[in-house]
């Protein structure tokens, strides 16, 4: 993704916090200048339903989700999820990969494009890549590429295969 706008700072917490606690780190975090609160998802425990609560006590703070398994989401259901839980999807960042669906590229490819149908424009979308041809694949079709325990030079090897996407 290429911006101007200032990426700030941003919390990752994990899925499942009791509603309670999630609303009071949010607005803690909301106080202390934070940007963002990012979440996981855990099968007993979904990254939507902590980012609501997230919202209700932060509606300021952009959401994220790092990620949603393709094999357990599919795209109708994010968006379903996302009006469900009146999350506002101008503040989202949703963070998709392909779980153990193979082939990999087209799952991912596919979902970014269905996404996009269904969620307004402002909404972004982020794919979870640690291979050359999908971090290529998320420079060129999303607003940003999740990288996940890499070493610093994987990750610099990574950020290049990205920009190799976003640049193609």
């Amino acid at each position: 993704m290429t911006t101007s706008t200032p990426i700030g700072q941003g919390l990752g917490i994990t899925a499942g916090l009791d509603a309670r606690l999630a609303g009071g780190l949010a607005a803690r975090c909301a106080q202390l200048g934070y940007h963002s609160l990012w979440s996981n998802d855990e099968p007993t425990a979904p990254a939507l339903e902590t980012l609501a609560h997230f919202a209700a006590a932060a509606p300021r703070l952009d959401l994220g989700v790092g990620v949603l398994p393709l094999d357990r989401y599919r795209p109708a259901r994010i968006v379903a999820d996302i009006d469900r839980l009146a999350l506002d999807p101008a503040k989202l960042w949703i963070g998709i990969g392909s779980g153990r669906l193979r082939p990999q590229l087209d799952v991912v490819r596919q979902a970014v494009a269905q996404l996009r149908e269904l969620l307004p424009q402002e909404t972004r979308i982020v794919v979870a890549a640690m291979r050359p041809r999908l971090c290529r694949l998320g420079g060129a079709i999303a607003d940003g590429v999740l990288l996940n325990w890499m070493l610093p030079a994987q990750a610099a090897r990574a950020r290049r295969w990205v920009q190799d996407g976003a640049e193609g």
